[in-house]
């Protein structure tokens, strides 16, 4: 597994299933947002994820789409989307030189 995936409901389900699994998969990870589109009660944040593979000194640079939805100033719901294929070559050839 590269990473934390799934479906995680509120503020404790996703500091343990996305945060908390964090340092199991990645020596450093920075999440760097470059655009913020607002429309409405929605909210799309474009950027890259900058990561090192845990065991590796090859830095990935994943980019990303996290799309927000609001209600009363508070996200109700987000979905984020990233290009995985990088991770997952870097991963196999990590895998194999282990």
């Amino acid at each position: 597994m590269l990473g934390p995936g799934g479906e995680f409901r509120g503020k404790e389900g996703v500091k343990r299933g996305v945060f908390d699994a964090v340092p199991q998969y990645w020596e450093r990870s920075q999440l760097q947002a470059r655009e913020f589109i607002a429309a409405g009660d929605r909210v799309i944040v474009l950027g890259e994820f900058v990561n090192q593979l845990k065991g590796s000194s090859q830095e990935i640079r994943v980019p990303f789409a996290h799309f927000f939805k609001l209600r009363d100033g508070k996200c109700v719901k987000m979905e984020a989307y990233m290009d995985v294929k990088e991770l997952a070559q870097v991963a196999q050839c990590a895998r194999r030189a282990a």
